[in-house]
């Protein structure tokens, strides 16, 4: 299973030179385009999505940032079947016949795969897998390093100078790189 997360262009720049993914509340000035930005400003989360293959569904966003999901093994996490500004509020309910949740994961949880695959599963399935991203969120406090990062993906060729590409391979040998052609 991966973790992706979403963001633009500026932002990925200072996430690579920093070396760090950070909360809203760590950053001195939040950039536009990212995941949860509109929603989710002031607070101490970090958001992902999940996905069981890496690049291999349309994700909605300019720039993509694929993570390995043993990232969360040393970290508590949040997961839950919606997008929340609150993950740590925890609680489960009904719609329809589905099950919809909000919880918490201690540190050195080890099955965090199998609770990915069943929120992926999930997520999937509600409107055929068209935008399956908005229904689901782990949520990650404060930072994440980017020893995990495995992959970025991005989705407009003019977006990418050959600075930007040197940098990545330079400073991150073991990333691979998708240049999509929009």
């Amino acid at each position: 299973m991966y973790l992706f997360h979403n963001t633009s262009i500026s932002a990925l720049k200072s996430i690579l030179k920093d070396g760090y993914l950070k909360s809203y509340s760590l950053l001195d000035k939040p950039p536009k385009n990212s995941e949860g930005s509109g929603l989710y400003t002031e607070n101490k989360f970090v958001y992902f999505s999940v996905t069981d293959k890496l690049l291999d569904k349309k994700i909605h966003s300019m720039i993509t940032m694929y993570f390995n999901s043993k990232l969360l093994f040393n970290k508590s996490f949040y997961v839950a079947t919606l997008h929340s500004s609150t993950p740590n509020k925890l609680c489960e309910w009904k719609v329809d016949k589905n099950k919809m949740y909000k919880r918490k994961y201690n540190k050195y949880y080890t099955r965090y795969n199998t609770i990915l695959k069943k929120l992926y599963d999930y997520s999937i399935s509600v409107l055929n897998g068209y935008s399956f991203q908005i229904f689901q969120q782990v949520a990650v406090r404060n930072k994440v390093n980017l020893d995990e990062l495995v992959a970025i993906e991005i989705n407009d060729k003019s977006l990418v100078t050959n600075k930007l590409i040197d940098y990545i391979t330079k400073n991150y040998p073991n990333v691979m790189i998708k240049i999509k052609n929009n």
